[in-house]
């Protein structure tokens, strides 16, 4: 019989929800975490010594569609493993693989190639499938020939593609004012899929409406969204002014003002917050040409554009986010980093095992200076 490892200890600022413990420790055992408080000597084979680094949940993005050249909609065999190994070095350690509008057939490969690799690749949690029932009018870099109307509860390609990916397909984004469009949130609900608002035209009454059926998240709260008018406000402040919504929030400056988001988060607070990339193939790679779906798209000075001059998804990094919340929002750092772990694990039903250093959980860590440095990533207590 082998003698059973040594819990290992990690050192640092250990961030918690609801505190920081300036001297603490993350006590690690069998890929989970077995304790944590203010540091111990002794309580294990010590592993990382960094007083002056935050030691921090991991982090969740819930919209990321690509990086580092990969694209989810490539539906490459090696693409996925890429992809999350690229992520864990910007101290993402979990995150959904999402798809954009595509016809029926490329849409159908890019969910059978994640739901067949995701069972090795442990920070791949699912897909979330951005479109394609979305809004023609608010369509964005969504290619527009191949929108469609959802589907009714229980048929056509929707339950088509759950059938194909099994339990993989997480989250759905769609324009619930669209025919059917209710019936399909009703639909994925029942499945324990999380059904998302986004690129929609709705006003107040059907936002109301859609959130009754069972939408629990605004994707990329304004944008893909009409702007707020005082005798036409459209879906923003009916979201903003619902607690049964999560918002997400693409923290780059450029898709939302920084005075934007402090609005935001002084209005909806931090508990709703999910701070999110819809990263596109560019990101890490720097200004250039690169498509989204197949669709031309330009990087200049990291802002990823169509032709057309809409916005194209986003260049940014997960940690990039936390930090400029805190600054721009005046946040504690604590509850920059719930925006970004612990909120999108609530949103998505797997804040059990995820989303913040507790006791139980999956041992998902970050070390990262307070300049917003990644030192290290650790994956269920494995240095990445």
């Amino acid at each position: 019989m082998t003698d059973k490892p040594a819990p290992t200890v990690m050192r640092g600022r250990v961030i918690q929800p609801d505190r920081v413990w300036d001297d603490g420790m993350v006590v690690v055992d069998g890929g989970r975490i077995r304790a944590v408080g203010p540091y111990r000597p002794g309580a294990g084979d010590l592993i990382f010594d960094a007083t002056d680094a935050f030691l921090a949940p991991g982090l969740l993005d819930l919209h990321t569609h690509g990086i580092g050249g990969i694209d989810t909609m490539d539906a490459r065999p090696d693409g996925l493993a890429q992809m999350a190994a690229r992520r864990l070095r910007g101290g993402v350690t979990a995150f959904l693989a999402s798809t954009i509008t595509a016809s029926p057939e490329n849409l159908a490969r890019a969910v059978e190639r994640v739901a067949a690799d995701m069972t090795s690749v442990p920070s791949c949690l699912g897909i979330h499938l951005e479109g394609p029932y979305l809004n023609p009018t608010h369509a964005g870099a969504q290619p527009p020939e191949w929108l469609r109307d959802p589907t009714t509860a229980g048929s056509g390609e929707m339950a088509d593609l759950v059938a194909r990916s099994g339990p993989a397909i997480r989250m759905v984004t769609l324009a619930p004012e669209r025919p059917g469009g209710l019936s399909l949130v009703q639909w994925l609900r029942s499945r324990r899929i999380v059904p998302a608002i986004g690129h929609t035209g709705a006003d107040p009454a059907q936002v109301h409406a859609a959130l009754g059926a069972g939408v629990r998240v605004a994707t990329h709260l304004y944008n893909g969204m009409p702007p707020i008018r005082s005798r036409d406000p459209g879906p923003v402040p009916a979201l903003l002014q619902d607690g049964r919504v999560f918002l997400e929030l693409i923290a780059d400056g450029v898709h939302v003002d920084p005075s934007m988001v402090d609005f935001t988060i002084s209005v909806a607070g931090t508990d709703r917050i999910l701070l999110v990339t819809d990263s596109i193939r560019a990101a890490g790679l720097g200004d250039g040409a690169y498509d989204l779906g197949g669709h031309a798209v330009t990087v200049s000075g990291g802002v990823a554009r169509t032709v057309s001059g809409s916005l194209a998804g986003s260049t940014l990094a997960l940690m990039d986010a936390v930090f400029h919340v805190a600054k721009w929002a005046a946040v504690p750092i604590a509850q920059a980093f719930t925006m970004a772990s612990l909120n999108p694990a609530r949103a998505l039903g797997c804040d059990a095992e995820r989303g913040s250093l507790a006791v139980g959980k999956w041992a998902d860590v970050v070390a990262v200076t307070p300049a917003g440095e990644i030192l290290q990533t650790w994956l269920r207590g494995e240095a990445v």
